[in-house]
């Protein structure tokens, strides 16, 4: 036996096994976006502008993230979540913080925001026990129809099919030239 074979080969296998199994280990993964904003001028009211915001979270990941907490500039004059859950507000000198405890993976909640008197807040981070929000760019898609999705895989495994074929006869034409030489 070799000491490769006896010491360095099994050392090296379970540093790999270690990192792999800490890197594939399930994570808490949020994201959020801005789905819309809207500011309504009332003209008849002595030009009072009323703004709306929403604010998309969700987890992402495949671990429950724990005590969440949304920060923003400073108190909107009213907000509620969509679904409705509990929550914990903390008022501090430079900002304002929406604390929630838990969000299962694949959960998400939106964070409606409506001003009337005050600016509109900033938002200026989402965090949690094991990190950082992050931002998602958010675009609205058409959605098509499910027999046109079946006829583009259909077509992108008729393609497929295909081309494997015609590398296969190539491969095999090469083959045979070669051994004619």
């Amino acid at each position: 036996m070799t000491p490769i074979d006896g010491y360095i080969l099994p050392i090296l296998t379970s540093i790999l096994a270690g990192y792999l199994l800490t890197y594939l280990q399930p994570k808490a993964r949020i994201y959020y976006w801005s789905p819309h904003f809207f500011r309504f001028r009332l003209p008849n009211e002595n030009n009072i502008e009323i703004q709306t915001d929403s604010l998309t979270i969700q987890n992402m990941g495949r671990k429950s993230a724990e005590d969440i907490e949304i920060i923003l500039t400073h108190r909107p004059d009213h907000f509620q979540f969509q679904p409705p859950l509990e929550y914990s507000e903390e008022l501090r000198a430079d900002s304002f913080i929406i604390k929630l405890t838990r969000l299962v993976p694949k959960e998400y909640i939106t964070l409606q925001l409506l001003n009337y008197r005050t600016s509109t807040p900033l938002l200026q981070t989402i965090r949690f026990s094991s990190g950082i929000a992050k931002n998602m760019p958010f675009q609205i898609n058409r959605v098509f129809s499910k027999w046109l999705y079946s006829a583009m895989w259909i077509l992108l495994l008729l393609g497929t099919y295909f081309s494997i074929l015609k590398l296969v006869q190539l491969t095999y034409f090469i083959i045979k030239l070669t051994d004619l030489t």
